[in-house]
């Protein structure tokens, strides 16, 4: 990202200038109105930048838009789906879009997750919907992960799951995962890189063994 920059009427994410390591896991943290949402989706390309640039596996978005959405697995933090439509429905749609799209793989997540296929997107709870974002992402061989909030609405068992499985795909199989919250509990076990946003800007960038090194414990009497 290189001076990257997104306008609203009353919010600006301004001036983000970072280089993502490859293979490992970058921690986005701030609180709620931070910008993390909306540099998640500038990294999707899901909304379009005010100025600056964005290259993914150093492709641009305006050259080779389809190539670079084949490789990443991004989770929304609100998803967007045909809600009347029901989860196998739904895995048939979207499996025209990925190249390497693994179908056993998807319905081998969703029996783990619980999740009937047959279900009505609808009638899924908010941490169900999120399940089948994940599901989708997992199973169609990405390279890379944009994840905001993914465990929101999930319980304690499955939120250590994923998290787990994320340590995995970057561990044994060398993917790069970018995952934003503003609840740091537990992510920052996994994360190598830290990020912290707030009112738009970085305020930090590091990483998280150089935090280590420089976290201090003050004691003192009165």
């Amino acid at each position: 990202l290189q001076n990257l920059t997104k306008r609203y009427e009353d919010f600006s994410l301004r001036d983000i200038t970072l280089e993502i390591p490859e293979g490992g896991i970058t921690g986005i943290f701030g609180p709620s109105g931070a910008g993390k949402t909306t540099l998640i989706k500038l990294l999707a390309n899901q909304i379009l930048r005010s100025s600056g640039d964005v290259r993914i596996f150093g492709l641009s978005f305006e050259e080779r838009e389809k190539e670079i959405k084949n490789r990443i697995g991004y989770v929304a933090q609100e998803p967007h789906y045909y809600w009347s439509k029901t989860v196998r429905w739904t895995a048939r749609f979207v499996s025209r879009f990925y190249e390497r799209w693994d179908g056993s793989r998807f319905y081998r997540l969703i029996d783990e997750f619980k999740i009937s296929p047959d279900k009505n997107l609808r009638k899924l709870s908010r941490g169900q919907k999120t399940l089948v974002s994940l599901a989708i992402a997992f199973s169609h061989e990405a390279d890379l992960y944009l994840l905001d909030e993914p465990a929101s609405g999930l319980d304690m068992v499955l939120r250590r799951s994923i998290l787990t499985r994320l340590r995995e795909l970057v561990e044994d199989m060398g993917k790069t995962v970018i995952i934003s919250s503003h609840l740091i509990d537990g992510l920052d076990d996994i994360a190598e890189t830290i990020c912290f946003l707030d009112d738009g800007a970085v305020i930090m960038h590091a990483d998280k063994e150089d935090l280590l090194a420089d976290w201090k414990w003050l004691h003192w009497k009165n």
